[in-house]
């Protein structure tokens, strides 16, 4: 019930989506670390993949990651139609034309994130592999993104995920209430976004050009 009354409040829906985002974002940290083994060579690599393939841990993170995303979008769309439904008619004075870019850009490539999303768990698979060895996730990874067009949509992939959640954490910060000497000190983990962008940026480059 407390959760309902939160999600029909505007500033609670702005609250959980925020939430929803934080923890995607942790979530996608632990990921490319994991993916960071791949800088350690085929056998490490391959035997993490085989320890989280047979751990319930795998599905656990997976139900837990696309829960989270269906809710974000849902609060996002929610969040959206009220906006829309509360002032029908446009303002007679334009919001800050840069805010109104970066929102328009956020909303308009989240359809674009959220299929190559799907295309990317749908390779790791096989689905469109130019050579899938299901025995063998290291070769699948490095011989997958060196598909040219797979490789470019990996690394728009990865820098979007990290400008959207940029924007995300800031806005989050705001939504929660933070006082200005708070959202100073937290600075650095505005910057989290970016380093996970630069993460699997190295992780692609280690797959183009390593041995």
């Amino acid at each position: 019930m407390a959760v309902l009354t939160l999600i029909r409040a505007s500033v609670g829906r702005k609250q959980l989506l925020s939430a929803c985002g934080i923890l995607m974002l942790g979530w996608s940290l632990l990921h490319v670390l994991g993916n960071f083994t791949v800088f350690a060579g085929p056998t490490t690599f391959n035997a993490y993949a085989r320890a989280l393939h047979d751990s319930p841990v795998l599905w656990l993170q997976r139900i837990a990651f696309w829960s989270l995303l269906v809710v974000h979008i849902g609060l996002v769309l929610g969040t959206v139609r009220a906006a829309r439904r509360a002032r029908p008619v446009a303002y007679g004075h334009a919001p800050k034309r840069s805010h109104a870019v970066t929102s328009r850009w956020v909303r308009g490539l989240s359809s674009v994130f959220f299929v190559l999303l799907v295309a990317h768990v749908a390779h790791i698979y096989g689905v469109g592999h130019v050579d899938y060895a299901a025995s063998d996730p290291h070769h699948n990874l490095v011989a997958g993104v060196r598909a040219p067009w797979v490789g470019a949509g990996y690394l728009a992939l990865a820098w979007w995920l990290a400008w959207h959640l940029f924007h995300g954490v800031r806005a989050a910060l705001t939504t929660w209430g933070a006082p200005p000497w708070l959202a100073r000190r937290l600075r650095p983990v505005r910057q989290l976004p970016w380093l996970l962008g630069a993460g699997f940026t190295a992780v692609l480059l280690r797959c183009w050009w390593g041995p």
